[in-house]
């Protein structure tokens, strides 16, 4: 299982990856644990509350995983941020589960080398989603986002949780990039007074 105070040193997210691709279990569990609770965040924030009942938090957090350990091969480790691939891989998760309810996607497994090492990622995949389940600072954070315009709301999804830039937040919400990044601004120094999960958002802002 990953080390949950380990992380890739600072410019070594890529080399780590490369790790990951190379049937790192570690390194790619390194990887994930510091992106989890984004992704639970953000699938809090999506998911209707009325299929909450059938469909939570942490269903989509260990699927993500699950998913994304099987196509890490696929990234290019050179020009994708890690982070940035992992939420497109949750966006397809989540609207499949809320398509099919908790039926999962049967994984693709491939040699038996790939099969002994996908086991050893299981556990550490239900161990981390339910570790992230009980974080109170983070049912803190995400109570504090509930009470929010549904605009604050997802602008906390797009702009912190996902990274998306100004510009492509903006499009989505029929807004301009300045009101955007002002009202980001503006939101993101209110939620810091009240606390916000190291490593939560993406500190990054591109196009």
């Amino acid at each position: 299982m990953s080390d949950p105070d380990a992380e890739p040193p600072e410019g070594e997210t890529q080399t780590w990856l490369r790790r990951a691709q190379e049937g790192g279990v570690t390194e790619f569990g390194v990887l994930y644990e510091h992106v989890a609770p984004s992704i639970y965040a953000w699938a809090t924030l999506r998911l209707a509350r009325d299929r909450r009942s059938e469909i939570d938090a942490q269903d989509v957090v260990q699927e993500v995983w699950l998913r994304a350990w099987d196509s890490i091969e696929r990234i290019d480790a050179e020009t994708t941020p890690f982070r940035k691939w992992v939420f497109r891989v949750a966006k397809i998760v989540l609207l499949e589960l809320l398509r099919d309810g908790r039926r999962r996607r049967q994984v693709n497994l491939g040699s038996e080398t790939k099969r002994a090492v996908f086991e050893q990622v299981m556990d550490p995949a239900t161990a981390i989603s339910a570790r992230i389940e009980r974080d109170d600072s983070l049912a803190r954070f995400l109570e504090s986002v509930s009470s929010l315009q549904e605009e604050d709301r997802k602008l906390v999804s797009y702009c912190g949780l996902e990274g998306l830039s100004y510009k492509v937040a903006a499009q989505r919400l029929d807004s301009t990039e300045g009101a955007v990044a002002r009202r980001w601004q503006r939101l993101r120094k209110r939620l810091a007074e009240g606390g916000i999960p190291r490593d939560l958002f993406d500190p990054s802002l591109r196009d």
